[in-house]
């Protein structure tokens, strides 16, 4: 089997992130945290449980490494600034409705980049075999 270059796989991933982002802005990046109740509000909870170093609540489901990497990532935006906070006490009455839009807004991007890996090591797999 022949395998091709390397331009051949960052275009498809470029390709898979483009998709990716057009479907996740088709729903809604910027819709606010209360519209729906979904998956992404569980996960920004527990990774900010576990970024304050406090125990996790989701533990009847094995998104253990889900929420690890969203709270690292959530720590990475703290760190570059992007995002005021990364730990649970640091959300006060005053900012409880504005950190979590922030919190849930990057949580999104978060798993629209998941979906686009996810996909590409699906497509690599499918050429490989």
């Amino acid at each position: 089997m022949k395998f091709k270059n390397i331009n051949h796989f960052v275009s498809v991933f470029a390709f898979f992130i483009i998709v990716s982002f057009f479907l996740g802005n088709y729903v809604g990046l910027d819709r606010h945290w209360t519209s729906v109740y979904d998956q992404e509000f569980t996960l920004s909870y527990n990774a900010l449980l576990f970024n304050n170093g406090l125990k996790m609540q989701y533990i009847d489901h094995p998104g253990y490494f889900t929420i690890l990497f969203l709270s690292l990532f959530l720590k990475a935006l703290s760190i570059l600034d992007f995002l005021s906070v990364d730990k649970l006490s640091l959300i006060s009455k005053e900012n409880f409705d504005q950190s979590f839009q922030e919190i849930i807004s990057y949580a999104r991007i978060y798993s629209i980049f998941l979906v686009s890996i996810f996909s590409f090591f699906n497509y690599v797999l499918i050429y490989i075999f």
